[in-house]
């Protein structure tokens, strides 16, 4: 992670830096239980909620929530609708034909009784609807629906990965924002205590006790003093824009809060349930593969309730779907198909080829290879998990070291100021432990920063963004 470092910080007592370090250690035992802290990172980390990141994650939910819904369709309606015009060859248009060998036209006389037969028409049109009805998944409508599970299941994997890497974000940019605050407090801290030590080494001179080398010291400490303040007021700056594009006006959660965010409970991490997501969808492709070389039956029956007008059901054994059609014709049957009232039909089809089982082959062979990688994924994911709750055990240590060191060096720096003021130290030594104690200030921030960052690469890691564990 990249991180913003202040340049000076604001001055702490060493009973609150211990408070902090006891904090700290506290981290990595369990996330934070509700109370003041905790409802003050959920308020600022709902804030998030309208950013184009989890905007767009929250959309492919959706999206993926209605393709599901859409395989448990239970019923789905199809038409179809066609015209025909035939071009007759006139030198031919007298020859008698045959009712049986031509679709005559129902309207031209001399078909018996009132109507024509053995013309030709030359305009015709059909059309036709059928219901299919889905009462429970199975074979391939099952298949279909155990994949858009997956693919929901997974956009919600990245739902939770993009949530968990922005509040990661927005946490550290609330404590960037705080230590340059603190760093700014220290800083005027430091103006002050370089200004009374001037007007101090003044009238030490003014009375013969000082020379000009002590003033212009206590001088260059002074302006040494403004510009750590002037830099830390431009980091505030710096600071605050960028968690303004974060979370807009929203106030960032005091310091205290933000160190009080604990190491999250062991779970599974994402990388190894992406990969189980995976190994499941190659699962449904064996088991399509191995469906192709299965024969399918199938039933139907057909009623024409006219000449131009018929109904139909059938099922068949890959889907179980049974399916409702009716369709009309014009010209309209004649004899002697239009002497059938019905015709029931039972029928087993099957495809055996080489492809088939090669494909079958392969999808097996790439499940092999997909439950290798959710074997490696588990391992490297043990690793990597036992590395990040160490460094974020050893990041809270330093962090801990780092505010001791920066009480010890905000302790000398006061008794170097007392002692200027006395005239028992110079206003160079002075300057000096005001250095040390902007680098020990600046070592403890960036000891911070770490561990909180140390502490949220556990979240990514399980993509789990920490609100959901402030609930």
């Amino acid at each position: 992670m990249t991180y913003f470092f202040p340049t000076a910080h604001l001055a702490r007592t060493l009973s609150v830096a211990l408070a902090w370090g006891l904090i700290a250690e506290l981290a990595a035992a369990q996330p934070v239980a509700p109370g003041p802290a905790g409802s003050s990172l959920a308020v600022f980390l709902a804030a998030l909620d309208g950013s184009p990141e989890l905007l767009a994650a929250q959309v492919t939910v959706e999206a993926a929530e209605l393709q599901l819904r859409a395989a448990y369709d239970p019923v789905a309606l199809s038409a179809t609708g066609g015209y025909t015009r035939i071009d007759l060859d006139d030198s031919l248009t007298g020859v008698p034909l045959r009712g049986a060998q031509a679709p005559t036209d129902p309207t031209d006389p001399g078909a018996g009784g009132d109507v024509g037969a053995g013309t030709l028409s030359e305009t015709g049109y059909n059309v036709s609807t059928t219901l299919t009805f889905r009462p429970y998944p199975f074979g391939d409508v099952a298949d279909l629906v155990a994949q858009r599970e997956l693919d929901l299941e997974n956009s919600l994997l990245e739902r939770d990965n993009a949530r968990a890497a922005l509040e990661a974000r927005g946490l550290e940019a609330a404590l960037q924002a705080r230590l340059a605050e603190r760093s700014a407090e220290l800083a005027r801290e430091g103006v002050a205590a370089a200004a009374q030590g001037l007007t101090a080494t003044r009238l030490r001179a003014a009375k013969g006790a000082a020379n000009a080398r002590d003033l212009r010291n206590a001088e260059a400490a002074l302006f040494e003093a403004q510009t750590i303040l002037q830099n830390a007021q431009l980091d505030v700056k710096t600071a605050r824009l960028n968690l303004q594009s974060l979370v807009g006006d929203t106030p960032p959660p005091s310091a205290l809060a933000l160190t009080s965010l604990r190491a999250p409970p062991q779970r599974t991490p994402v990388s190894v349930s992406q990969a189980l997501v995976q190994a499941r969808l190659t699962d449904l492709s064996i088991s399509a593969a191995q469906r192709e070389l299965l024969p399918v039956a199938s039933a139907s029956y057909a009623w024409n309730v006219s000449d131009y007008s018929t109904l139909t059901a059938s099922v068949e054994s890959r889907t179980l779907q049974p399916s409702v059609g009716f369709a009309y014709q014009e010209p309209g049957r004649t004899l002697p198909t239009s002497a059938v009232e019905g015709s029931f039909q039972v029928g087993i089809s099957a495809n055996i080829s080489v492809g088939a089982l090669d494909v079958l082959s392969a999808a097996e062979r790439q499940g092999a290879a997909v439950q290798a990688g959710v074997s490696a994924a588990r391992e490297g994911g043990a690793l990597q998990e036992a590395a990040l709750r160490s460094a974020a055990t050893q990041a809270a240590r330093n962090a801990e070291l780092n505010r001791r060191s920066f009480a010890d060096a905000r302790v000398t720096y006061q008794e170097n100021t007392t002692r200027q003021d006395l005239g028992l130290t110079s206003p160079l030594e002075t300057r000096t432990t005001l250095l040390e104690l902007s680098q020990a200030d600046l070592e403890r921030s960036s000891s911070e920063l770490s561990a909180l960052g140390a502490l949220l690469d556990l979240y990514e890691l399980y993509a789990l963004p920490p609100s959901e564990t402030l609930r």
